[in-house]
């Protein structure tokens, strides 16, 4: 079940864009990465769009809320991960890091101290990143394609 199946159809509400790739919720919000490049951040109580973020050049495939709800991490086919600030939700999220990875990233998630991120590539390695630093600290590759 995609998120436009949970949300009834109207204009300028969640059905009537386009299909998310992957989506997180938060205590009141939900964020969704779209084929069309971008992050939308979404109010849960009036299934209403509140932000949309730009900055991808190509879809997003993976979002995650810091787990104190200021930050959103994303990563995208472009090869990117980014770290938005959405603390302030008023004049859009405010992209605070990009780091470059070697292939699409495919998934993203962050820990519970929000010191460290995590992404998932598609040349089947891991990264965890620290958040204050923008830095990657360590890489992890080992797994195999199946079959």
């Amino acid at each position: 079940m995609t998120l436009n199946a949970v949300f009834a159809s109207s204009p300028g509400r969640l059905a009537s864009k386009p299909g998310p790739t992957s989506y997180l919720a938060s205590l009141s919000n939900v964020a969704t990465g779209s084929l069309d490049n971008t992050v939308r951040i979404w109010d849960t109580t009036t299934c209403t769009l509140i932000e949309t973020l730009h900055g991808h050049t190509a879809s997003v495939y993976s979002v995650a809320f810091m787990k104190d709800g200021n930050g959103l991490v994303s990563g995208s086919l472009d090869k990117t991960m980014r770290y938005w600030d959405v603390s302030q939700l008023v004049s859009g999220g405010l992209l605070t890091s990009s780091c470059n990875c070697k292939d699409y990233v495919l998934s993203v998630g962050a820990t519970s101290s929000n010191h460290w991120v995590v992404s998932g590539s598609k040349d089947r390695t891991v990264m965890l990143w620290d958040t204050r630093s923008g830095q990657a600290l360590c890489y992890l590759q080992g797994h195999k394609n199946s079959g």
